[in-house]
């Protein structure tokens, strides 16, 4: 989880990242940090580019890693999900390193294609238009879509993100009783209700049914698990069945 600071500690040397409204807080997305008088900095920073050297510093400090597995709970399975779609990292290491990345219940997503769910489907999907483009014309933008991305990876097409996210070793979680219903402006913008307006179960699953429409079929590097019984609980991280999907990566890695 991310350290929240008091105005005074934010020191010269210290990112930071504030809210962006409608959608939350800007490190889910890969934002550049803060630079707002009277904390002005020398130079900002991502923080998918803070991730990045963070890896790439123990992956120099630990050189007998073989897997690197990066997960994220709620808002940090939201910072998982498009850190995945548009990291460049891997490449560095390709034939050395494997990367997964494991986003547990996250509330909203970006889609890799420009359709949503049509109506209340969760399996069909068309490109918006009518009342729904009128009432949400920015739908497919960033962090929602593949569309105006951030200056960090702003040079990625749609179809480059698609090509390699299709390639990366990436597993959805979502407990079964994660069925609340969401509450709050950053839960409900227009971009991300038409990811569905419900709950977590329904978003996630809408969203993977996306991702077989887009890919058809959806790769063999791809899981999506249900953990039973769970809601939207830090406890999910411990259940055996849960600790199996991050924990087993590392055997079923070794043994290919």
């Amino acid at each position: 989880m991310p350290w929240t600071i008091d105005s005074f500690d934010v020191t010269d040397s210290l990112f930071y990242w504030g809210n962006i409204p409608q959608v939350g807080p800007e490190w889910n997305y890969g934002s550049e940090s803060s630079d707002d008088t009277p904390y002005d900095r020398l130079f900002t920073r991502s923080n998918f580019e803070v991730m990045d050297s963070l890896t790439t510093l123990a992956i120099e400090q630990c050189p007998n890693v073989e897997t690197v597995v990066t997960v994220g709970m709620s808002a940090g399975a939201r910072m998982i999900q498009r850190y995945v779609l548009v990291s460049q990292l891997d490449q560095d290491y390709v034939g050395e390193v494997r990367f997964v990345y494991i986003a547990i219940s996250p509330a909203h997503y970006a889609y890799i294609g420009p359709e949503r769910r049509v109506g209340e489907s969760w399996d069909e999907f068309e490109i918006p238009s009518g009342d729904d483009l009128a009432d949400c014309p920015t739908y497919n933008f960033w962090p929602f879509g593949s569309e105006e991305m951030y200056s960090y990876f702003e040079d990625l097409q749609p179809d480059s993100i698609r090509a390699q996210f299709y390639r990366r070793t990436f597993t959805l979680v979502i407990g079964t009783a994660d069925t609340t219903l969401l509450e709050g402006s950053n839960q409900h913008s227009c971009h991300a209700d038409l990811g569905g307006e419900h709950d977590r179960m329904e978003r996630g699953t809408i969203w993977w049914n996306h991702l077989d429409y887009t890919y058809g079929p959806i790769p063999a590097n791809f899981e999506f698990h249900h953990a039973e019984g769970l809601g939207h609980s830090g406890n999910i991280y411990i259940r055996e069945r849960v600790r199996y999907f991050i924990f087993d990566q590392f055997s079923r890695f070794t043994a290919e």
